[in-house]
């Protein structure tokens, strides 16, 4: 069966016949500003949702390029002690050399080599810690970089 409502056709079952009398009598009582009022809280609900969704990715962004600051202060860093670990090493480098060259005796050989070792293990931490900042530091700019993660 059907029944036009408000110059809509709305097809009731053919269940039982007392149902689709209800049914008859609810639309036709229906009071049509109840569903303008519930089409505006609608409306209402979806823009709540639709702007949290967007504070999300806003501080989503934001968090990502605090991430892209943190990580490029960090590779500043690690960089700058990489450059003072290869300079001391030069330094111990060239001692040991005058050293050397200028017949020193052998015990001041063997502190000025030792040094030279621990200048090396220096430099190789430094080298070591700058490649994780510079790896952190291309990560953290990729995440801003990929659409729909950060930025």
């Amino acid at each position: 069966m059907l029944i036009r409502y408000e110059s809509a056709w709305i097809a009731i079952s053919h269940c039982c016949g007392e149902a689709r009398y209800r049914i008859k009598e609810v639309l036709e009582a229906w009071d049509v500003s109840r569903t303008d009022v519930l089409v505006a809280n609608f409306a209402r609900l979806k823009e709540q949702r639709e702007a949290a969704v967007a504070e999300e990715k806003r501080a989503a962004a934001a968090s990502a390029s605090a991430d892209v600051a943190a990580a490029k202060e960090a590779y500043d860093r690690t960089q700058q002690a990489l450059r003072n670990a290869h300079l001391q090493l030069e330094k111990r480098i060239f001692e040991h050399d005058t050293c050397v060259g200028e017949g020193k005796p052998e015990d001041l050989i063997k502190v000025t080599l030792s040094m030279v070792k621990e200048a090396e293990g220096t430099r190789d931490a430094a080298k070591a810690e700058a490649a994780e900042a510079a790896t952190a530091y291309q990560d953290a700019k990729a995440v801003v970089r990929t659409p729909g993660r950060g930025g």
